[in-house]
């Protein structure tokens, strides 16, 4: 879900820098592939997104080995296509890509040409395409990896984020509608004493949700432009987590740590994401309502100050949010597509 968030705002600047390059055309690709991947292999019946794929699954040999179902196949022919096969000690051989990249370098021959003129993209080309079939046409006889089903709110909520997100950029309205599904997948773990943290074929699971979880959710609500819900949402997660000291949880007999953590890990951690939806809420948000929120992300951005000068790299969103508090943009309407 970052990834296809990330490819979408590097699309986006690369056509603002030069529409049509050849990066811009990458990074299109990149979004495009990783949005394929996410509704084709990870999401689930609900609309929410399952948490994990294994890294291992049995190799040629019936053993257990990490990457094997992606392992490049000798038997499928690579030459003319912009794919190679290298060497890894640990894996064996891997695909990779050195005619995409000598491509995208200006390293194909096609002097001064920069957005690539008539020529189809190389990952675009008749051969390039019978290979792709052909490599995915082969693991087929391989053993697929286990597939995690758990939904954890947080990551379906951000997966609904950079959907819309990626919506907006691209005008996709197929992954508007999987926004949209996978929000309300989310949401309809929230119940009367709370929200659940995950759940399993549509069982929710006994751990209460954190902040990560209720900020990713608002944050995806007022991605979506339902202010009223991501309001709603912001307030009881304000008494929730923000009453005092901020927490990463409530009391919960299943986890026993307390306090708040500023650092990012796999995904943006629950104050950066308190932060952001805060920032995204008070800009979308014309009314009287709107100005405390941008406090609300003010405030959650000085508590983890120290974080962004202590470890910057591990801060990255919390200084996406201070640098969008610096130089807000006001957002003329809750629509994602504004005609």
């Amino acid at each position: 879900a970052l990834y296809l968030r990330a490819t979408s705002a590097w699309f986006g600047l690369e056509e603002s820098l030069e529409p049509g390059s050849r990066w811009a055309q990458l990074a299109r690709r990149e979004a495009y592939d990783t949005a394929e991947f996410l509704l084709r292999d990870m999401r689930l019946d609900s609309g929410g997104f399952a948490t994990a794929l294994d890294a291992d699954s049995l190799d040629a040999h019936g053993q257990p080995a990490e990457g094997a179902y992606y392992l490049e196949d000798h038997e499928v022919g690579l030459t003319g296509s912009p794919y190679a096969p290298v060497l890894s000690e640990e894996l064996g051989f891997v695909l990779h890509a050195p005619g995409i990249e000598h491509w995208a370098e200006g390293a194909d021959g096609a002097v001064g040409d920069n957005s690539g003129g008539s020529r189809p993209e190389p990952w675009l080309t008749e051969t390039a395409l019978a290979t792709r079939e052909r490599l995915l046409r082969a693991r087929e006889d391989r053993s697929a990896p286990l597939r995690d089903d758990k939904l954890i709110t947080a990551h379906t909520a951000m997966t609904a984020s950079a959907f819309a997100f990626a919506s907006a950029v691209f005008v996709e309205p197929e992954w508007l509608t999987a926004a949209e599904e996978a929000f309300a997948a989310a949401a309809a773990l929230r119940t009367d004493t709370g929200l659940a943290r995950s759940a399993f074929q549509g069982e929710p699971g006994p751990g209460k949700a954190g902040l990560s979880d209720w900020a990713q959710l608002a944050g995806a609500a007022a991605e979506l432009g339902k202010t009223s819900v991501a309001q709603e949402l912001l307030t009881e997660l304000s008494e929730r987590f923000l009453t005092g000291t901020v927490r990463d949880y409530e009391h919960d007999p299943l986890l026993t740590t307390g306090g708040m953590s500023a650092f990012d890990d796999t995904e943006p951690s629950g104050v950066a994401a308190a932060a952001h939806a805060a920032l995204c809420l008070g800009l979308l948000d014309e009314t009287a309502e709107g100005p405390p929120w941008l406090q609300t992300a003010q405030r959650l951005v000085l508590a983890a100050s120290d974080i962004m000068y202590r470890a910057p790299r591990a801060a990255g969103w919390l200084q996406v949010t201070a640098e969008g508090l610096l130089n807000a943009v006001r957002v003329e309407s809750d629509d994602p597509h504004p005609v």
